[in-house]
């Protein structure tokens, strides 16, 4: 099978970046191997070349505790012969490399491999060539920052929060950053250069008090180093890390709630955990087969999974915690519409995955390191709900008093049953096979129709099916926030993730949705 080889066009922009490299040479011999390789030898290389730091500081109960920093760098070369046998070499050796030696050494493998019935992909060669250089400019650059600024900022946000209550509250508050740079080469003269900064700012938060205990957390992030330095959002995280704290305090005498029944409303941190958890890795191409996604031997595409109203977009935020512009192949990535107006629209996959799901291609492939596979992997997810009740106010301005006002006010408290509130995400599990999923919650509130204040519950399991959950979305409060953060894990490689949805999303009572 014959493939011809495209070029990329792009005004220079990869030879300009190279020249100015602080690694430019060993970046141009892997550049111009990658088109000999294929000139001479018809192999197509995608090279991933990453230079990787990160530092964390934690402060325990208004002391420093420790301070931690590492880095790495290397090189990883996926090479294909034309009738699609490949073989995958990393180094942690970049900037030293022998890239002739590298060379040799994929195609004695791809000799080998080619002998047995391993699987082929021929998809690679039909990329269209791209050189994406891209220079952000963030509002608190990591370089206008010295490391005593970010100690400063941590420890005077746990010290504020320990304040609540010196005697029942332990707080642990880290400050985690990370600064991935990629260049991605292809043999196609693709040359994509891109940065992937992300700070998280986390509190650990537990209170004591007569014998019993509670823990909650509060966690955003940033690329930059806005989450300790931009007064919007930095105000956010302490808003959360104070309300948390008071009600800690208050769950070690809250009562557990009955199991049972309920309508629901969940907070955008517990709707990113329903997007991204239950729905989104089922949407991964290479997850399809098997899911609740596939029916028949096929993606469901076209097929209803919610109201016309609902919603569900991944794709990269600028300055958010999981920004990745562009995707591990070097194409740009974009924003990707999973659920459409309530029906199966597309899937996240890559050129590796695409054809197999019967999906066209959205470069939704991500790495970890160097030294990993790409793999279709999400990066923001928002589910969506149209047509909220509108506030022009924050989320963290909206207590659960206040939610249960607006509940009222709209007729969104079921006659039939009790409606609660659960907030904040802990994790949990699902079932791609079946949309089984188990989530823990940091705290719940049982509505109250008489307006009266709301009354608090310990945590408790909020489980079921993921397409019964999604059908039973009836309304939303408040716009889209997106920045409940996590690391996700698949295939033993951890990235950073992000995600959310309208403030409050409310599920209606169902028998695939239970609590307790």
């Amino acid at each position: 099978m014959a493939h011809s080889k495209k070029t990329a066009t792009a005004s220079g922009g990869a030879v300009k970046f190279i020249e100015t490299a602080p690694d430019g040479s060993v970046i141009k011999t892997i550049y111009d191997g990658a088109a000999s390789l294929y000139k001479k030898d018809k192999i197509y290389l995608v090279a991933r070349i990453q230079k990787k730091k990160t530092v964390n500081v934690t402060v325990i109960n208004g002391e420093l505790s420790d301070i931690t920093s590492s880095s790495r760098r290397g090189a990883g070369f996926h090479a294909f012969d034309e009738k699609g046998a490949s073989a995958f070499i990393s180094t942690n050796t970049f900037p030293d490399i022998n890239f002739d030696g590298i060379a040799a050494s994929l195609k004695n493998l791809i000799g080998a491999s080619a002998a047995y019935d391993i699987k082929r992909n021929t998809d690679i060669f039909s990329l269209e060539p791209q050189v994406n250089i891209v220079n952000n400019e963030y509002p608190h650059p990591y370089e206008k920052y010295s490391l005593n600024d970010i100690i400063a900022k941590v420890k005077a946000a746990n010290k504020k929060t320990c304040e609540i209550d010196r005697q029942k509250l332990s707080v642990t508050t880290s400050c985690s950053i990370a600064v991935d740079d990629f260049i991605i080469i292809r043999s196609d003269g693709t040359f994509s250069a891109f940065a992937i900064p992300r700070a998280a700012l986390s509190s650990s938060i537990t209170a004591k008090e007569n014998g019993q205990t509670a823990s909650v957390g509060a966690r955003l992030g940033s690329s930059d180093l806005s989450v300790l330095f931009d007064q919007a959002l930095h105000g956010d995280f302490m808003s959360q890390s104070e309300f948390y704290a008071r009600e800690a305090v208050k769950l070690c005498s809250a009562p557990s709630i009955e199991a049972g029944k309920y309508r629901v409303v969940i907070d955008y941190a517990l709707a990113k955990g329903l997007a991204h958890e239950a729905f989104g890795h089922a949407a991964e191409a290479d997850l399809h087969k098997g899911s609740i996604l596939w029916r028949n031997d096929k993606f469901i595409k076209g097929e209803r999974v919610a109201p016309d109203e609902v919603n569900i977009t991944d794709g990269p935020l600028f300055n958010d915690y999981a920004w990745q512009p562009v995707g591990a192949n070097g194409n740009l990535r974009g924003q990707t519409a999973i659920v459409k107006n309530g029906v199966v629209e597309k899937s996240l996959c890559d050129i590796f995955s695409s054809r197999e799901a019967g999906v066209a291609n959205e470069n939704s492939e991500r790495i970890e390191g160097f030294d990993c596979p790409a793999i279709p992997r999400m990066t923001n997810i928002r589910l969506e709900y149209s047509k909220p009740v509108k506030t022009d106010r924050r989320f963290y301005e909206l207590s659960p008093v206040e939610v249960n006002k607006m509940l009222l006010e709209n007729g969104l408290l079921s006659e039939e049953c009790e409606t609660l509130l659960l907030l904040g995400y802990k994790g949990g599990q699902v079932s791609p096979v079946n949309g089984d999923f188990v989530f823990n919650c940091s705290v719940i509130y049982k509505m109250n129709r008489q307006a009266a204040a709301p009354a608090m519950y310990k945590p408790a399991i909020f489980a079921g099916k993921t397409l019964s959950a999604l059908s039973s979305i009836i309304s939303a409060i408040g716009p889209v926030k997106s920045d409940a953060l996590g690391t996700c894990g698949k295939s033993g490689q951890g990235v950073p993730s992000s995600g959310g949805s309208n403030y409050f999303l409310v599920i209606d009572s169902s028998d695939g949705i239970t609590i307790g």
